[in-house]
């Protein structure tokens, strides 16, 4: 394959991890910021979308983590910090109620398998447990692993419409 043809395909790749699955979450409630469909060749080698609050409190969050960590709080930035972790707690449920009613009744190889983790305060990633242990993948291993995301996706939009 020439490495044209394999960036295009990239491009579609990514394309179709964006509009399956990211756009189905932002559909559902779910705020994202970023994603990406891995790489065999380049970092990151796995697929993962970045979750984040969609509601007002979202746009709080990176102003506010470095003064959070760093320095004594004031109630307005305790107000803050619990706005922050309320919004978090939800959606993070939320989105463990999706993974849920996409599992129940589906038969996955547990690296396969889509989960939640924590990035910080302010947003969670999610990705194949495969990757949380660092199973390097090859190209059949990173196929159904962007396959796991195109299905919740598919899974997704499926319980909207």
């Amino acid at each position: 394959m020439n490495s044209r043809h394999g960036n295009r395909q990239k491009h579609i790749l990514e394309s179709s991890i964006k509009i399956n699955c990211e756009l189905a979450l932002n559909i559902v409630g779910i705020g994202t910021l970023f994603s990406c469909s891995g790489h065999l060749d380049t970092l990151p080698a796995f697929p993962y979308i970045t979750i984040v609050p969609q509601r007002e409190v979202a746009g709080l969050v990176p102003r506010y983590i470095c003064i959070m960590e760093t320095q004594p709080l004031s109630q307005g930035a305790l107000a803050v910090k619990h706005a922050i972790a309320k919004a978090m707690s939800e959606l993070g449920q939320h989105l463990l109620s999706l993974l849920n009613g996409f599992y129940e009744e589906r038969q996955t190889p547990l690296p396969c398998r889509l989960v939640i983790q924590a990035s910080g305060v302010g947003s969670y990633t999610l990705l194949n447990q495969g990757a949380i242990v660092a199973l390097l993948p090859d190209q059949a291993t990173l196929g159904a692993y962007q396959d796991e995301f195109l299905a919740f996706g598919a899974y997704l939009k499926s319980i909207w419409e």
